[in-house]
């Protein structure tokens, strides 16, 4: 086997145990034992990893590749044919520094095996490094003419939401609900409450200081626009 030790300077990392050990593994010990064969072996190993875990949509497959600690995903642009990803975050800023020439090949993988799963078209992915983005570009390419069925799985993988995530949500559920109380419902008690005051005191005073009976006024003696219709 050819030498093909990774560069990889792992004295960047301070204070993150997870992601040393993850990158010890992902991008020093995997390269050295698969040699000029990484990249093959990352992608249909990604697929694999994909039909192991299928998920149901584009949300649940973001939301694994943040567990997973590839990184964040988000759509970068949609054609006919093809959609382009972009993995950013801290996991790949931190990668694209320690590792000369870091793979992504499993992430590509198995993206393009969910989709392909998700959309029942042929997928296959490519990626791309933006090094001054700090961030890759994941790039899927759709076979549209292929109508061949793919089959679908029987059951998804679901992330078990912990307690911790729940106690989460609601607190951030609440935060939202007293922002639009802030907003919108406080405002309108607000202005209730002094609309009643005054009213209050207005019929206070009419009772101390009794109103004269106003003398009519000169346009109560016009005839309405209607009244001359009648006439006519």
């Amino acid at each position: 086997m050819n030498d093909q030790r990774n560069s990889v300077d792992l004295n960047i990392v301070e204070g993150n145990d997870s992601l040393f050990s993850y990158t010890l593994i992902r991008d020093a010990l995997i390269p050295n034992l698969l040699g000029q064969e990484t990249n093959e072996i990352l992608y249909w190993a990604g697929k694999e990893l994909a039909r192991q875990y299928p998920l149901n949509n584009q949300q649940d497959t973001i939301l694994f590749f943040k567990k997973a600690g590839f990184g964040t995903l988000t759509v970068d642009s949609h054609h006919k044919n093809k959609v382009i990803f972009r993995l950013s975050g801290f996991v790949v800023e931190n990668r694209l520094a320690m590792v000369k020439e870091p793979s992504f090949n499993l992430e590509a993988g198995f993206l393009a095996e969910q989709i392909q799963q998700q959309e029942s078209l042929y997928t296959e992915a490519i990626y791309e490094i933006k090094s001054k983005a700090k961030s890759v570009l994941i790039t899927l390419q759709q076979d549209t003419k292929d109508l061949s069925t793919i089959a679908k799985p029987d059951t998804y993988f679901v992330f078990n939401q912990t307690d911790e995530e729940k106690l989460s949500a609601d607190e951030h559920e609440e935060t939202a609900l007293e922002k639009l109380d802030e907003v919108f419902a406080d405002p309108v008690a607000q202005a209730i409450d002094e609309t009643v005051e005054e009213v209050l005191d207005e019929q206070a005073l009419e009772e101390q200081h009794p109103l004269k009976e106003e003398a009519p006024s000169v346009f109560d003696e016009w005839p309405s626009r209607s009244a001359k219709h009648k006439k006519k």
